[in-house]
This record gives structure tokens, sequence and C-alpha cells, in this order.
């Protein structure tokens, strides 16, 4: 065997055992300690740029797997290759809408991963985001939305605010 092969042969054992380092599973992470009293921890699923063509904004509730295969179609939220996954004995998701809008860069992301809980109701806080005033943007009708997956313990009713606290709708938990 040449000295090449050979040292071609020890790097390829070399890569080999880094990349089954790298493929170890991560020791299980301690678990979080539970939200504050009075809050709930909630999760962004997916944001779409196209959750239909309501001009203003919007919520809504999905509490059962039938609604949520059915829900933005278009999206793949709830159905297709990309279908997300929900546990809807524990969780719902809450749908949160900005509306249409004339251009590229608007969005709806989650502010915080906790809700406030006020009674039976949870808050959930989005920012609805715009692009920079004077930015190029695309000329596109755009209808960003976001799913957050929200737990249902407890709760009636579940609203979003914007990051002014303005409410943008509220929803009943089915």
């Amino acid at each position: 065997m040449s000295r090449r092969a050979l040292r071609r042969g020890l790097a390829m054992a070399g890569a080999l055992a880094l990349a089954g380092c790298a493929h170890q599973e991560a020791a299980a992470a301690p678990p979080a300690s539970p939200p504050p009293a009075g809050e709930v921890v909630v999760q962004a699923l997916r944001g779409s740029d196209q959750c239909g063509d309501t001009p203003a904004p919007w919520v809504r509730w999905i509490g059962e797997p039938m609604a949520w295969r059915g829900a933005l179609p278009s999206t793949g939220f709830g159905s297709g290759p990309k279908a997300i996954e929900v546990d809807f004995a524990a969780s719902g998701v809450l749908l949160v809408g900005q509306g249409q809008r004339p251009t590229s860069g608007h969005g709806v992301e989650l502010a915080t991963p906790l809700a406030r809980v006020e009674g039976r109701t949870a808050v959930v806080r989005v920012v609805l985001r715009a692009p920079a005033t004077g930015a190029i943007t695309a000329q596109v009708v755009t209808s960003p939305c976001l799913a957050v997956r929200v737990p249902r313990q407890g709760l009636e009713e579940v609203r979003a605010v914007d990051q002014e606290g303005r409410l943008l709708g509220s929803a009943r938990v089915r």
C-alpha cells in the first residue's frame, strides 16, 4: 500500500469518526421551568405570505384535526407533505392574519413565547411587520399569517394583540 493511499484511508477514517460524533443525539435538555403564574407557553408553528383575501387583520381558532387539514390549503399548514402535526387533545391552533397588503415585506411574527392568561382568556402577542418607509418592494398582493400552537387547558377564549397592544381579534376555544 502506498503512502498516499494510506493517508487517504486515515483521512477517510477520521472523517467518518467525526461524522459519527456529529450525529449523536444531544443529551436531553433539562426541562424548562414552568411559565410564571398567569401565563402559558405558546409556539409559532409556521407563517405564510398567502393566507386568503380578507382586507383587515383576523384571527381564527382551530381545535380539531379536520378543520386543521382544511385550513388555508394553499399554505400546507395542516395537509400535504409539510403538514404540521398538532395534538388537538392538548392544544389548538390560533391563526393570526395581517390582512391583505399591497407589497412584499409584510409578515406576522410571535412577539413572545408566553401568552398572558386573564381568567379563562389567553392573550397572544404578535408583531405585524411592514417594510421600512422608502424600501424597494415587489408590487404584489400578500396576505401574511402565522399559525400559533396554544394549550387549551382551562381556556375559553384566545385574543391576539399587536406590538402596540391593539386587539386584532378573538376566538372561542372549542
